[in-house]
């Protein structure tokens, strides 16, 4: 009678040893997967984040393409790690200047994620843009992102660049201001001054000078290198609000810090005159 409990005992947690294994097989293969992959890499200078946390600089030691290859032959590969080799791939051809080739790899990532990636969206962009020259695929790359991440403040500034300097007709603030949507606010100096810069042009002085404020705020306390063009646009952007004495004191510290001849220009111009100017696009 014992033995025979013992017997049906034993054979009870062999079959749910069994069905947790079978429940739990993917999941350890797919562990298995990701540890196998990243001994392909160098692990302090790669990563295959598809949210593009970082990327590998220049000088980064290449993945190791025998173990890459053993790993595509894998049977089954899970979509996700598609993705990641694709991305890997992408990074290789980016090092190598090949970049037609890695932005196609870039997409296939995104075809092959099941993620949000608009931080490999902006590595599709920003190579469209700076180094295919292809600003239309650069702009559609980047409102393609903003679909799934409308907060990403890189893809924002992108798209409202190309508005800008490199679609045409430039200088097109309103559209600028539309995608760059500076009420969600940014995280970097550089983005409020591209935000107040616009407003500027459009003759919305409340609102750009809230963008410049901003901007000053953020680089004051580390004398970041935006600090001279945000009190530039802080004083502009208060002569042309009707507060002269605070904005030539602005732009008097812009010129203490990097003097130019814009900002020479502003502190000594008449403000009715400089206002009425600089809004050629309302």
């Amino acid at each position: 009678m014992i033995r025979t409990a013992r017997g049906f005992a034993f054979i009870l947690v062999v079959t749910v040893a069994a069905l947790a294994f079978y429940r739990l097989d993917p999941v350890w293969r797919e562990n298995s997967g990701m540890i196998q992959l990243s001994k392909c890499i160098v692990a302090a200078r790669w990563v295959v984040d598809l949210r593009r946390a970082r990327r590998p600089s220049a000088s980064s030691t290449p993945p190791d393409g025998h173990c890459l290859r053993a790993f595509r032959a894998r049977p089954g590969l899970p979509r996700r790690f598609r993705a990641r080799l694709e991305l890997i791939d992408g990074d290789v051809a980016a090092q190598q200047g090949e970049w037609t080739t890695a932005v196609l790899h870039y997409r296939r990532a995104i075809e092959y994620s099941d993620v949000s990636v608009s931080g490999l969206w902006n590595d599709v962009a920003a190579a469209e843009a700076w180094k295919i020259k292809d600003y239309p695929a650069a702009m559609a790359a980047s409102l393609e992102g903003l679909k799934s991440d409308p907060y990403d403040e890189g893809l924002r500034t992108k798209a409202a660049m190309m508005y800008l300097y490199y679609l045409q007709p430039y200088s097109r603030y309103r559209e600028a201001v539309r995608v760059m949507r500076p009420e969600l606010g940014f995280s970097h100096p550089y983005y409020y001054n591209i935000a107040a810069s616009c407003y500027l042009a459009l003759g919305r002085n409340r609102q750009g000078l809230q963008m410049a404020d901003e901007a000053v705020r953020l680089a004051r306390p580390t004398k970041d290198t935006n600090l001279p063009a945000a009190l530039y646009l802080e004083g502009v952007l208060l002569r042309c609000s009707g507060r002269d004495n605070a904005g030539i004191a602005a732009l008097r510290e812009s010129m203490a810090l990097a003097p130019t001849d814009q900002t020479n220009i502003a502190l000594h111009a008449n403000a009715a005159a400089m206002c009425a100017s600089v809004s050629a696009n309302r």
